[in-house]
């Protein structure tokens, strides 16, 4: 069981497995907004929605959707200070390398 008073290292958070932290937040339990495990960084020249696609899967697929990524003028935008660097954009990003997450 995750501690949601103690942040969770990336580590801790693989070992306990995204399903169960997705559905931690899916009830609206406190504690995902402590995992901080990275940021997700976009590469500008690799991801097909700034090369006028359309695409949106990272923004969609966001358990944090509005406040770790946000659509400006329908382009991504990681929000820093938000994202908590769960990795599910990454896993579900059609383009490899398009998105990524660092420390």
């Amino acid at each position: 069981m995750i501690d949601n008073t103690t942040p969770v290292t990336r580590k801790a958070f693989l070992k306990q497995g995204l399903t169960t932290v997705l559905s931690h937040l899916a009830q609206g339990l406190p504690g995902f907004d402590l995992i901080q495990m990275g940021t997700a960084v976009i590469e500008l020249t690799v991801c097909t929605a700034f090369q006028g696609s359309g695409c949106r899967v990272c923004y969609d697929v966001c358990p944090i959707q509005d406040d770790a990524i946000q659509l400006t003028e329908g382009l991504p935008q990681i929000m820093p200070d938000h994202c908590t660097g769960c990795g599910v954009c990454v896993y579900e990003c059609p383009t490899p390398e398009a998105i990524r997450v660092v420390s």
